[in-house]
């Protein structure tokens, strides 16, 4: 008999909470539903009464959004949550930095399965690590945001604007951070280019992608190629030559 997984679903609509456990039931039986919450407060009072392993939490909910839910935990966390939420909301971005997953709406199967293989693969994450970076991104807003890292067993954390290269090293990412450090991840480049803002980190090569604020210089000649403040050179390729250029002078003009 498989492990019965312990889980909560909030979320203000009823519809949104019943379709999700609908699916959660065909797609994953061991995942036990243990209650189902339409605000805040109702959310703090069933996770405390149950202690879930995953709380399914929609970010925006009258009364109280999920950041709110988290801030009450933020010193005694101990279950993951998948977020569910709207196609394009701000906050994807720093729930993404924060390496937590998220389920779109409108919900499908698909998107739900996938979410869930992902926890089973990574539930070992820092939860308080976690909970404490994205509500950090969340008050502290576009440019002062930090990434987490996996780092093999480990998770660390950095600000996106001391990042100056990252460079693909077979399925995992090398980091260059301002400062003189570097760290290897155990995520590929791939995965990191869907992330990160395009206007500031910009794929040159498929082996690299380098933070516009550290060029230091940018030759034209050949397909041409950046040196970075730290003294890295990276060569462009030819296919994102045009790509680069566009970003660079676009970078720059915000600049001036």
């Amino acid at each position: 008999m498989e492990k019965r997984i312990r889980a909560i679903i909030v979320d203000d609509e009823a519809l949104a909470r019943e379709t999700l456990a609908l699916f959660l039931y065909r797609i994953h039986p061991e995942i036990e539903i243990l209650g189902q919450a339409e605000n805040v407060q109702k959310a703090h009072d069933l996770i405390r009464e149950h202690q879930p392993e995953i709380v399914f939490l929609d970010v925006e909910m009258p009364g109280g959004n999920g950041f709110d839910l988290l801030d009450k935990f933020k010193e005694d966390i101990n279950f993951k949550v998948i977020f569910t939420t709207a196609y394009g909301h701000y906050a994807i971005q720093a729930i993404r930095y924060a390496s937590f997953d998220y389920i779109l709406k409108p919900l499908n199967p698909v998107e739900i399965k996938n979410a869930i293989e992902r926890y089973l693969k990574y539930r070992s994450g820092n939860n308080q690590l976690e909970v404490s970076t994205l509500l950090q991104n969340v008050s502290e807003g576009s440019g002062n945001e930090q990434l987490i890292l996996p780092n093999r067993n480990d998770q660390v954390v950095y600000k996106l604007k001391n990042i100056i290269l990252l460079e693909a090293s077979g399925s995992y990412t090398k980091f260059y951070i301002d400062g003189g450090e570097s760290i290897l991840t155990s995520k590929n480049l791939k995965k990191y280019e869907e992330m990160l803002n395009e206007d500031v980190f910009v794929r040159i090569h498929k082996s690299h992608i380098v933070n516009l604020k550290y060029v230091k210089r940018y030759s034209k000649k050949n397909h041409g190629e950046v040196e970075l403040t730290d003294g890295n050179i990276i060569s462009i390729s030819r296919q994102r030559k045009h790509h680069f250029q566009n970003k660079f002078d676009a970078y720059n003009s915000l600049k001036a």
